[in-house]
């Protein structure tokens, strides 16, 4: 660092103005000890405005997801970086995946179709794409909700008398999410000690219902016809709901949870 007496024997001069290359405004240039020095300071105050913004949407789409997703602690570390096909169909689904994620601004504005079913068996990483999807998105500032279907029954059935935290708050930050994904829909307990229906398939039903014609991501172990057996006499109004504006993609594979066993 130089003596404050040198600081002060420097010589500063006005050396004339130039026009910013990209604002166009008329920017001083200073020049002192025979150099020159020329900042934009207008660019400069954008840039560092643009950079709190930024960082403003993020840690709203971070406070977002982690608010209001309930992940299972085996799909917490879920990426597209560490996801590993094992067939055709797994890596056709991983290609889908990455291509939504990539190019969900686009499919929202064209508006054909804005959502995705990963339906097969257990363990071949329905899930686990879902999860990197919504962790590119929110990298991205979009506003995500990731949840495990069993985990938000059991999650609206616990604020029955909670005064923290209603159902009606919970269906709000549904609705109005960028992106909603249901794992593992129909793993949840639907039937009453009598064998009725319960009420978590009147709640299935008006949560998909707020996300029609809204981006979503579901996954399940069921078929079509399965969804509609489970769930009875609303069966077939919820696979409906859930397939408008949706491409549904066929995994297949052995559960990579067991292998070895």
């Amino acid at each position: 660092m130089k003596p404050i007496s040198t600081l002060i024997s420097s010589k500063i001069q006005f050396a004339g103005e130039r026009t910013c290359e990209n604002c166009g405004g008329k920017v001083p240039i200073i020049q002192r000890d025979g150099k020159e020095y020329s900042h934009c300071l207008a660019c400069d105050n954008k840039t560092l405005e643009k950079e709190m913004e930024d960082f403003r949407k993020k840690s709203e789409a971070e406070a977002f997801f982690w608010n209001n997703s309930l992940v299972p602690s085996d799909t917490e570390d879920a990426t597209f970086d560490n996801y590993h096909p094992k067939n055709e169909s797994q890596k056709d689904a991983f290609d889908k995946a990455k291509w939504y994620a990539d190019n969900f601004k686009e499919l929202l504005e064209k508006g054909e179709w804005d959502s995705l079913l990963f339906q097969g068996s257990y363990g071949i990483g329905k899930s686990h794409l879902s999860h990197s999807v919504a962790m590119l998105l929110k990298q991205k500032q979009y506003k995500v909700i990731f949840a495990d279907t069993p985990m938000l029954m059991k999650k609206i059935q616990s604020t029955y008398g909670n005064y923290k935290e209603s159902q009606i708050t919970i269906f709000e930050n549904i609705a109005k999410a960028d992106l909603f994904i249901l794992d593992d829909v129909g793993a949840e307990y639907v039937k009453s000690k009598d064998g009725e229906e319960s009420w978590a398939v009147d709640t299935l039903f008006s949560i998909i219902g707020s996300r029609v014609d809204k981006p979503n991501i579901f996954t399940t172990n069921y078929d079509s016809d399965g969804l509609r057996k489970k769930y009875g006499m609303h069966g077939g109004r919820i696979v409906s709901r859930m397939m408008k504006g949706t491409k549904p993609i066929k995994m297949t594979g052995d559960d990579y949870r067991v292998k070895g066993w």
